[in-house]
């Protein structure tokens, strides 16, 4: 059944309307996206090209800009430089802050998605920042609306149970872990994988974007033939060391990231979630807790990620081997903070009682559980969550 809203008397309307459009028109003509901006005169003068993007999109897609940038300045543009957006609806007035990313180590590529999630026109600004030096673009794109699905939410009226936010249609997960599923470099054996386990009603994957190991203790795994028991977000002197890679964590491996993409467009348009889990305790290395290099690994993996519905996040697998609950809370809380979206978000320690559960941030609660018999343990898991009424996800 639609809901009716209540139409806003005209003249309020009209006026909300044209005040969003004036601000929206100052911030297009501060500088012309079509043409270069240069920096005070006698310096190095950077010039930025956005190239054309697509004027219609669907709901629960991600319009994408992208920036060319054919003199870049920046010394490492990962941390030099800052892309930006606003985007919002231009009958509402209210506008959306979304982070870009760098998508080229030499820095002549950026991007910036956003997924809409109702239809209408909606109005943006972009803005390049380096230093003192400032580009601006706007536009405007349409979003319609054709029956997608849209993000894993939390059933409001059954919050033990998910929901699709698009289409309101429940959703009844059927999940499995595929840690190393990115060590494959044959990208047909990742889409075959996911074929296979979708044939099998398998609707969500769990799936590392940082790890590495040579332990696969019981599994009968041997890296070879095309495998490789590790995937690499980050530049490495030594990729194939799997205790020592040396890591440059200062830049960012973008042909892995891409790569991580093309695995995500495909899972989501088959109906397939996936739970990103950004550390592992099978790893030996990460980047330093709380340090400005995991930040940014956060940051720039919303950026690139978080356009996509059918992601949610998982702070790390046995996250309490290798992290502190006080890491767990503030880590969980900056990511937040950065998710326009709010995608829903866990923890899976090794033992589910450090769980950050009382948090904002924490929308679901994720754990497995070896020994058996099973069912007694999770009912135990039903009556801690009555005082939080979240989710409950059990990972065999």
């Amino acid at each position: 059944m639609r809901m009716r809203r209540k139409r806003p008397k005209p003249n309020s309307y009209i006026l909300a309307s044209l005040v969003f459009l004036i601000a929206y028109l100052d911030v297009a003509c501060t500088k012309s996206g079509s043409n270069p901006a240069s920096t005070e005169s006698g310096k190095h003068e950077e010039q930025v090209t956005a190239l054309p993007a697509a004027a219609s999109i669907e709901c629960y897609d991600f319009f994408e800009m992208t920036l060319r940038v054919a003199k870049p300045a920046a010394r490492n543009p990962f941390r030099d430089v800052k892309v930006s957006g606003h985007f919002g609806l231009i009958a509402k007035g209210t506008m959306l802050a979304v982070d870009g990313f760098c998508d080229d180590p030499d820095g002549t590529v950026f991007r910036i998605r956003f997924m809409p999630a109702q239809a209408g026109d909606y109005a943006y600004s972009v803005t390049y920042r380096r230093g003192g030096f400032e580009w601006v673009y706007a536009g405007t794109f349409k979003a319609a609306k054709t029956g997608r699905a849209g993000m894993l939410r939390a059933d409001p009226e059954h919050p033990w149970h998910f929901i699709w936010e698009g289409s309101g249609d429940h959703f009844f997960l059927n999940g499995t872990t595929a840690f190393l599923l990115m060590g494959w470099s044959d990208e047909q054996v990742i889409r075959d994988s996911i074929d296979r386990l979708r044939g099998l009603e398998v609707n969500r994957i769990r799936v590392l974007l940082d790890g590495r190991t040579d332990d696969f203790l019981t599994e009968p795994i041997r890296p070879g033939t095309g495998f490789r028991g590790y995937v690499d977000p980050w530049p490495a002197k030594r990729p194939r060391d799997v205790q020592n890679p040396h890591f440059n964590y200062g830049r960012f491996n973008c042909v892995y990231w891409q790569k991580f993409e093309r695995m995500l467009r495909y899972a989501r348009d088959r109906g397939v979630n996936v739970s990103v889990i950004f550390g592992w305790n099978g790893a030996k290395v990460h980047p330093p807790a709380g340090s400005e290099d995991e930040h940014r690994y956060f940051r720039y993996a919303v950026a690139r990620l978080a356009a996509f519905s059918n992601v949610t996040w998982d702070l790390g697998d046995d996250l309490d081997r290798f992290r502190s609950e006080a890491w767990t809370h503030e880590t969980g809380t900056m990511l937040y903070g950065l998710d326009p979206y709010h995608h829903l978000a866990t923890s899976h320690p090794m033992d589910n009682r450090y769980q950050d559960r009382t948090s904002q941030w924490f929308t679901m609660t994720s754990f497995q559980r070896w020994k058996r018999p099973l069912h007694g343990y999770p009912a135990g898991q039903r009556r801690v969550r009555l005082r939080g009424s979240l989710p409950i996800i059990r990972t065999l």
